[in-house]
């Protein structure tokens, strides 16, 4: 059965992240939504004031409202994932499964808002070219080509500084959406991975067996990866995302 799948990208990159394993679900008949967060890609961005992660799950709401008949399959990475959990929340009847890329459902630490926020004034002072240096290394494994490398660091440095800046406070400022996991019924997918040390795969276990509801919550790990197992891995991630639509 042919279902619509949105998919929301992780932070500093946009919609092209997801373009590997698109093909997947679109040779296997699925229509694939990849929108750009306000700030990223070809999207607007907002004021920095404004950006919050209920906004940003109003903001994918109104896309499946408007382009998926109000309903889809939804999967989220990183930043992805925690808007997908407020989708969960406040919009559950518009999602017919969910699929958790490399992200978590607690609230930041205070080490953690620091450092966002340290992020923020760098960029405000400096713009976004030192964040393309730094950034590739922790989201890619040391296995990851060269010209993937430059392909992250090149899609960091075409998004606005208001969107980076945005998406820092968003996540900074966001709640802890654990309890959450225990209530949902639809069926999971839970996508890792391997080397992540940003979420590793023991969080994301713990997070797939707080899901006891749900009539599936399958776990994948993917070998020599980081943080971007959708894009270093498409091998892998795509034929499972294929694997789970096909079963809802």
């Amino acid at each position: 059965m042919s279902q619509v799948v949105v998919l929301i990208h992780a932070f500093p990159v946009d919609r092209t992240m997801w373009e590997p394993v698109a093909t997947f679900l679109r040779d296997a008949g699925h229509t694939v939504l990849m929108p750009d967060l306000p700030g990223f890609g070809n999207s607007h961005a907002w004021p920095v004031e404004n950006y919050s992660i209920e906004a940003l799950a109003d903001h994918i709401y109104t896309i499946i409202m408007q382009q998926g008949d109000g309903q889809a399959i939804v999967g989220g990475c990183s930043i992805g994932g925690y808007i997908l959990l407020d989708l969960l929340r406040r919009y559950p009847q518009c999602v017919q499964g969910a699929i958790f890329c490399d992200t978590h459902a607690g609230a930041d630490s205070p080490e953690t808002v620091a450092a966002r926020m340290t992020m923020i004034e760098e960029v405000k002072k400096m713009g976004i070219i030192p964040l393309s240096k730094t950034m590739p290394e922790k989201m890619l494994s040391p296995q990851a080509s060269p010209h993937l490398q430059a392909q992250v660091a090149t899609a960091i440095t075409r998004q606005s500084s208001y969107g980076i800046m945005g998406l820092q406070y968003a996540m900074a400022k966001r709640s802890d959406q654990s309890s959450l996991l225990p209530q949902l019924t639809m069926p999971i997918l839970f996508i890792v991975g391997e080397d992540d040390p940003t979420t590793p795969p023991a969080v994301m276990r713990t997070m797939a067996d707080q899901c006891t509801k749900a009539p599936a919550a399958e776990l994948v790990v993917i070998p020599a990866a980081r943080h971007l197992a959708v894009l270093e891995r498409p091998d892998l991630v795509g034929p499972a995302l294929v694997s789970f639509a096909q079963n809802i």
